[in-house]
């Protein structure tokens, strides 16, 4: 790792997430346009970047917050809440769970940066429309070497 890549984070999280659930689901690793649905798409969370001033040098780690915004639309309010308690289940088996596809393997994202965790408190939106809940993920990202 040279320097710190936020849209190749973006990137490989989205990609994890996409090879990770076998649920027919769009995931995009930036907001834009009108998602279709299901959709997983990666926001920027709040902060979105701390330790920011401990990126500068050759050396150093920054953390990236980010959050997962997870949209469902359904004929019912019920039809809804069953699909986004699919995409919030853990453990073997859940082809759907963005928890297991995110934290069972490969924490680095592929190498892209150091650790990569969910974290903090999923917020559900009931008036919605389509549902939505919010995942919080925790990045955390080393530059080596690098010219700055």
């Amino acid at each position: 790792m040279a320097g710190i890549d936020l849209e190749a984070i973006h990137r490989a999280l989205a990609d994890k997430i996409r090879t990770g659930i076998s649920t027919d689901t769009n995931v995009n690793p930036f907001p834009g346009g009108m998602p279709i649905y299901p959709s997983i798409t990666v926001y920027p969370g709040s902060p979105y970047i701390e330790d920011y001033f401990d990126t500068f040098g050759p050396n150093g780690y920054m953390t990236v917050n980010l959050r997962l915004k997870v949209e469902v639309d359904a004929a019912s309010e019920e039809s809804i809440a069953i699909k986004l308690c699919r995409y919030l289940n853990v453990g073997t088996g859940n082809t759907s769970s963005i928890a297991d596809a995110v934290m069972a393997t490969n924490h680095t994202l592929g190498g892209t940066v150091v650790e990569c965790v969910i974290t903090g408190d999923v917020e559900w939106n009931w008036e919605a429309d389509p549902g939505t809940v919010w995942v919080p993920v925790r990045i955390v990202a080393k530059k080596t070497s690098a010219g700055v």
